[in-house]
């Protein structure tokens, strides 16, 4: 079974006040730890960000209902607009970004593509990110992933 992660208000985002222990906010914490070093808010750790709702994560699987589904698509303007989000890791088993995915998510610095099976990217999914930002990709997808992003995005977005 497959996923399409299809709006940023679906318990995919990043919560502010996690209070029920589980696997989930467990992983998620998890995540937060190793992309910030526990800086956030932290006065010693100047570039994190000052809340939790700056980063998101998409997993590589959720369950439902009792059923392991893998995440394989971001929907059509599924994080368009945010005003919050300046970093996303986009999970392995993702194999469709969807038009205007994170359009005009103007704090957008850094996207981190774990997927090594990207085969579509959709009009304007990455126009209006910051204009400095980094798209890292694996090494072998590299190449691959710079033709799938030409004109996606602003000139000066680096894809690493």
């Amino acid at each position: 079974m497959e996923v399409v992660l299809e709006k940023e208000n679906s318990w995919f985002m990043p919560m502010k006040l996690i209070t029920e222990p589980g696997e989930r906010n467990d992983k998620y914490l998890d995540f937060i730890s190793e992309q910030l070093g526990n800086g956030i808010g932290d006065k010693n750790a100047p570039n994190a960000p000052k809340n939790i709702e700056a980063y998101t994560y998409i997993p590589d699987t959720v369950v439902i209902k009792g059923v392991k589904c893998k995440v394989t698509e971001i929907a059509t303007g599924a994080f368009a607009e945010n005003k919050k989000l300046t970093n996303v890791t986009i999970g392995k088993y993702v194999t469709k970004i969807g038009k205007q995915a994170f359009y005009k998510s103007a704090k957008l610095k850094k996207v981190t593509i774990k997927s090594t099976g990207v085969k579509s990217i959709g009009s304007k999914a990455f126009q209006g990110i910051y204009k400095k930002a980094v798209i890292k990709t694996p090494k072998s997808k590299k190449s691959a992933y710079k033709k799938l992003l030409k004109n996606k995005m602003a000139k000066s977005v680096k894809v690493k």
